[in-house]
């Protein structure tokens, strides 16, 4: 069955967000073997035959409460499927469909005809050369009533990936036939920069809607009361109390990842549980907390797509939680895939299914403490909190209680000890790493060219006196005046330093530079060899920008993109 309403629409490219920005030093789990693939569910919920809906993302899912589930597309393909394979004329439609999978039947809800279809829900032309259209949020189901949050998007350029944020708004539908009953903008969304809706939360008394700001994937959070089977009387949380100022909303604290575009936040056990794919690279991350504003605590990597995605010219992104099908203490999730070459998509039709698995709720919820070997030294570990210790990353010799040891999973451990060979330098001057406040430019770290810095050679003082010449260490201290200490760093396109610096707890802290630029330069910021940030340094501006770490040592580099600069100093302070 199939529900139709003729109207025309601009056929598009695919897509759902896969965002590429920082990735948070998580640890991993490496135990994966207690997760079940489940193709079969992709075949009950996109049968190859019977032209509905055979290919999507987003895959966001709701309880309708009277068995069934509706799944909701981002984007997708209809026609038959045969060898894998789809009709070459049958383009893919950009906007929102439906699938309501019961028991024994799904059905697809979208507009158009079959060999037109269109999205389900449509906003209203605002002009303009582009279309505009809705991507799904999330939403619930209350008294026969589907409250809906739609993020409307539009064009802002030829480019299959020019387009930009318009508004959130807030439907009321049917939850049996799914027409519209009524909508409201969410203004909140616009005046926070926020794309709230993502990740919706019906607790009871209140209900809760998450959302994202920028890259960086800050967390927000609103509330709203029901009265009169419409949601009203919104709030949000600045990190002590809940508030009427949307501009007082303030981050959730404990969540030490960039939280993707779409994510969940359910409940399960009394706990709240945030679960999201990190928006750089292929790992899902979990964390948990006692009240829906967190702090959230207990962060893992509780998964890793492994399937040979780039050998395939495919990309994985956005892992979603079905929270309403739960087996024997396990919950279905799945994750996303999509193809590089929009003609794969035809002759690889299983390329924009997205891929189901069972994962244990244990995973998420044991208190398991995870140790970076990048922290090299002794680290202690709250033994009376946790079910086990876990290790990442890769070293020759750790030491439990003083013992060598060479085991992942460990039980009642005490601390740990790591050895290991500096591949980036070490802290200068004293091999003790920055703490939070200023760093001076020439304080890069020891261990010379091309391994702690890299120096084109570019407008140099060679011989200066700050720093003792070892391997070339002098080579862009720069003596002038009006600088914090009397020194300079000149530095220019292509150059890199690297700076130890020790954070002492998980959030996220503001980095300010100061310096004098000679021309506008790029400059790429990386933690632990990861991009975390591109930003400009204007001439005669001192700028800044938020970088969500985790707790313990790290290295941050500053690489020269473009142009070039008088470096003075830059501070680091957790916000």
């Amino acid at each position: 069955m199939t529900k139709n309403n003729s109207k025309k629409i601009l056929s598009a490219i695919l897509f759902w967000s896969i965002s590429m920005a920082l990735s948070a030093q998580i640890a991993k789990s490496w135990d994966f073997e207690n997760v079940e693939m489940d193709p079969t569910f992709i075949t009950r919920l996109m049968p190859d035959l019977g032209k509905g809906i055979t290919g999507g993302d987003g895959s966001i899912s709701i309880d309708l409460k009277n068995g069934s589930s509706m799944f909701l597309w981002g984007d997708f393909f209809i026609g038959d499927v045969i060898n894998n394979q789809r009709i070459a004329s049958l383009p893919p439609i950009m906007g929102n469909a439906f699938s309501i999978l019961s028991k024994d039947t799904v059905i697809s809800y979208y507009k158009g005809t079959r060999a037109k279809p269109l999205a389900w829900l449509q906003p209203e032309p605002v002009g303009g050369d582009f279309p505009i259209w809705y991507w799904p949020g999330n939403g619930f189901v209350r008294n026969g009533i589907l409250h809906l949050f739609m993020s409307s998007f539009t064009k802002s350029g030829p480019g299959s990936w020019d387009f930009v944020y318009v508004a959130c708004d807030y439907f009321r539908l049917d939850a049996n036939t799914f027409e519209v009953i009524d909508k409201q903008n969410f203004p909140a969304a616009n005046q926070l920069n926020c794309h709230y809706g993502h990740a919706v939360l019906d607790d009871g008394e209140y209900i809760y809607s998450y959302g994202t700001i920028g890259l960086n994937g800050k967390v927000h959070i609103a509330r709203a009361e029901m009265k009169e089977d419409k949601l009203t009387n919104w709030h949000f949380f600045n990190g002590q109390e809940w508030t009427l100022s949307t501009a007082a909303s303030k981050p959730l604290q404990g969540i030490a990842v960039a939280v993707s575009e779409q994510f969940n936040v359910f409940k399960y056990n009394g706990k709240y549980v945030l679960v999201t794919q990190a928006r750089s690279g292929n790992t899902v991350v979990s964390a948990i907390a006692d009240k829906p504003t967190g702090p959230f605590y207990n962060k893992k990597t509780i998964f890793e797509i492994t399937e040979p995605l780039a050998a395939n010219k495919m990309y994985a992104y956005n892992t979603m939680v079905h929270p309403q099908y739960c087996d024997n203490g396990r919950i279905l999730m799945c994750y996303n895939v999509n193809c590089l070459d929009v003609n794969d998509l035809y002759t690889n039709a299983s390329g924009y299914q997205p891929r189901f698995f069972w994962m244990p709720m244990d995973k998420i919820l044991n208190q398991d403490y995870y140790v970076s070997t990048k922290n090299e030294g002794v680290v202690q570990i709250p033994g009376d909190l946790i079910d086990s210790v876990k290790i990442e990353g890769n070293t020759s010799n750790f030491y439990i209680n003083n013992v060598v040891a060479n085991s992942i999973l460990l039980e009642n451990v005490k601390s740990i000890k790591f050895e290991l060979e500096s591949t980036q330098g070490s802290a200068y001057p004293d091999g003790i790493p920055h703490e939070p406040g200023r760093v001076e430019a020439e304080d890069f770290n020891s261990g010379g060219m091309d391994v702690a810095f890299y120096n084109t050679g570019f407008w140099y003082e060679p011989g200066g006196e700050y720093r003792d010449g070892t391997d070339g260490e002098t080579a862009y201290i720069y003596p002038g005046a009006g600088s914090s200490n009397g020194y300079w760093m000149n530095v220019t396109e292509g150059d890199w330093y690297n700076y130890t610096i020790n954070v002492p707890e998980d959030g996220w802290y503001e980095f300010i530079f100061t310096q004098s630029a000679f021309s506008v330069s790029s400059v790429d910021l990386l933690i632990d060899d990861i991009v975390v940030e591109t930003m400009e340094w204007p001439t005669g501006k001192t700028p800044a920008v938020s970088i969500l770490l985790t707790a313990g040592v790290h290295v941050f580099k500053i690489s020269l993109l473009s142009g070039g600069s008088f470096f003075d100093y830059f501070e680091f302070n957790k916000e």
